[in-house]
This record gives C-alpha cells, sequence and structure tokens, in this order.
C-alpha cells in the first residue's frame, strides 16, 4: 500500500466523523437561512433563458405544434377551408413496379446514412 493511498483512507475516516459530529449537533444558522426560497417573480435575464410558452407570452400568442393552416376561421366561428393551401401529395405511377409495400421485421429503423 502507497503513502497516498494511506494518507487518503485517513482523510476519508476523518471526513467521516465530521460529517457525524455535525449531523448530531444542532445547528448554528436560523432555519430561515438554511432553506432557500424561490420567488414567484423571476427576473427580466432570467425570463429572457426560459422556453416561450403561451403562459409567459402576451394576449394572442399562438405557438402551435408546426402543423400548416389550410384555411382560416370566420366571423361566426365556422372554418374556411382555403384550396390553394391544402397539401398535395405527389405519388408516382406505380403500375408495373416490382416491389411490394412489405418492411420486413430485421429492417433497421434508421437509413444507412444516419445510422453511426
Amino acid at each position: 500500500m502507497s503513502a497516498w493511498s494511506v494518507m487518503n483512507s485517513f482523510a476519508g475516516l476523518a471526513r467521516d466523523r465530521m460529517w457525524s459530529a455535525a449531523a448530531s449537533q444542532p445547528s448554528s444558522f436560523p432555519s430561515f437561512l438554511q432553506s432557500r426560497n424561490f420567488s414567484k417573480f423571476i427576473s427580466k435575464s432570467a425570463k429572457k433563458r426560459l422556453v416561450l410558452t403561451t403562459k409567459r407570452a402576451h394576449k394572442g400568442f399562438y405557438k402551435g405544434k408546426g402543423g400548416t393552416k389550410e384555411g382560416r376561421i370566420s366571423s361566426k366561428g365556422k372554418f374556411i377551408v382555403d384550396p390553394l393551401k391544402r397539401m398535395q401529395i405527389v405519388a408516382p405511377d406505380l403500375t408495373g413496379f416490382k416491389l411490394k409495400p412489405y418492411i420486413a421485421s430485421s429492417a433497421s429503423r434508421f437509413a444507412p446514412e444516419i445510422r453511426r
């Protein structure tokens, strides 16, 4: 056993005795100084670092989930679909195509260029 490991083991024993003695004695600090109280009002600099949600933004803020708006809501509350904003799915002609729409259970979930 080296001198360094012996010294570290004695330091660990002294640290353990110090913590056990501190736990058995009452604290000299008042209890209101030991607990950390967070205010429900945060500073402006801290507010900038938080995630922008509809609860933190001003009136009328609509974040959404990344979907497209394919129309608008009328003054009477009815949704009016705009045909120019509708999604158009363009699929190739598959007549005479040899492969079938089947994915093997042993296939990887990720493309080969994405895999590491």
